[in-house]
């Protein structure tokens, strides 16, 4: 198995969940420490936000605020939860608006082909136009003046 391939899961202990009682499972859900694998992890650093064992706290957490991890816990990550929520629902507000730009601009580019064409045509028809003018009037002093 995986846990025993990896040395981060070597500490781990393996045990089929149909052959736990309800009290050996609530065990078996003991969270451990990385830096002090006997340790479990008995308190929530508020400041870090992070799980630590009682040595952790002594060796680097000491003037933090630290919270139980029952209801301080859930508190703070309800909190937490509920900013992100926040920021995610205005980020997804301006992300809303930038689509509905970047549409209208793509509109705009995608038409200019079109704008492009109808103006090159219209330019050159007024140009045929004068030329065609230009032609008859020639045409008619020509003819003005082979008959002189």
């Amino acid at each position: 198995s995986i846990h025993k391939k990896l040395k981060h899961f070597r500490n781990h202990k393996v045990t089929s969940l149909e052959c736990l009682d309800g009290e050996e499972l609530k065990a078996e859900r003991t969270l451990y420490c990385r830096e002090h694998p006997e340790e479990p992890l008995k308190v929530f650093c508020l400041t870090c936000q992070v799980l630590v064992c009682l040595h952790c706290i002594v060796d680097s957490h000491q003037l933090h605020r630290l919270g139980q991890i029952n209801e301080d816990v859930r508190r703070e990550a309800q909190t937490k939860l509920e900013t992100l929520c926040e920021q995610a629902r205005q980020n997804l507000a301006t992300c809303e608006e930038n689509l509905k730009r970047i549409k209208e601009v793509e509109e705009v580019v995608a038409s200019r082909p079109a704008r492009l064409q109808a103006t090159i045509n219209e330019t050159f028809d007024s140009f045929a136009a004068t030329l065609e003018a230009r032609r008859l009037e020639l045409l008619k002093e020509a003819e003005g003046s082979s008959h002189k």
